[in-house]
């Protein structure tokens, strides 16, 4: 891996088939115990995974998983790291991890896909480090909000999805266990404590400063349009013609 965990292989772009990040599903939990196989020894690892109506992984842990596929990021499925969160938004993720919970380490992941016609649907990645001062410092804001405890949404009473919004994802890994839980607009639900938690998180991990990047990122690709929040997209190539 590159730096630990955040952990491409890779710093150049790969290429991948456009996702939407949405889509309207009503879910429930399945939480099953698999047997994994660590390099030493093997350990029974609870997982808890969002499911569709149908019984599948939802929409966006299907989203997200092909995000990690073809980005060439770790699955913390199979993570044995004492403790590791990986927080998604649609555009960007946000890694931290520890061996000892006294030194952190932390990655920024900015990632598109291309709405351009002549390369429409070529995917794009970028990690790069996290200050280890900022990682602990991003984990002690996840500890003190008390997150590990927040279900996903759709479990918690008088929080329902709606048809547009901003939707987040939070995965938690130890070596004995691994959940990935959703989020929906925490912002509109003022009156839930959990909703408050999830947005004084995201709050202050995807900042000003983190959005900042992924407009860099974005500079950095071809000039064109690519995709951004929800079912927005983002172009670079316009340019102000005089009368």
């Amino acid at each position: 891996m590159g730096f630990a965990a955040g952990r491409t292989q890779q710093q150049s772009p790969t290429a991948a088939s456009p996702e939407r990040y949405m889509q309207p599903f009503r879910h429930f939990i399945l939480v099953a115990s698999v047997l994994i196989n660590g390099s030493a020894y093997s350990q029974a690892k609870t997982i808890e995974i969002v499911k569709d109506e149908s019984g599948q992984e939802s929409y966006w842990y299907r989203t997200t998983n092909n995000v990690r596929i073809k980005g060439n990021l770790e699955s913390l499925l199979t993570s044995n790291d004492s403790f590791h969160i990986r927080v998604w938004s649609e555009t960007q993720a946000i890694d931290i991890w520890t061996d000892n919970f006294k030194d952190f380490k932390g990655a920024l992941l900015n990632y598109t896909t291309s709405r351009n016609d002549s390369t429409k649907g070529k995917f794009y990645l970028k990690s790069s480090k996290l200050e280890d001062s900022m990682a602990k410092r991003l984990y002690g804001i996840f500890e003190s909000l008390n997150i590990s405890s927040i279900p996903s949404y759709n479990k918690i009473t008088g929080w329902q999805i709606g048809h547009d919004g901003v939707l987040y994802a939070i995965e938690i890994a130890t070596p004995n266990q691994f959940f990935f839980r959703e989020y929906w607009s925490p912002d509109t639900f003022h009156n839930l404590q959990e909703a408050v938690s999830i947005q004084k998180m995201v709050s202050q991990f995807f900042t000003n400063q983190m959005l900042l990047k992924w407009s860099e990122f974005i500079n950095t690709l071809p000039k064109g349009c690519y995709q951004a929040e929800s079912y927005f997209i983002t172009c670079t190539n316009f340019r102000l013609e005089k009368n």
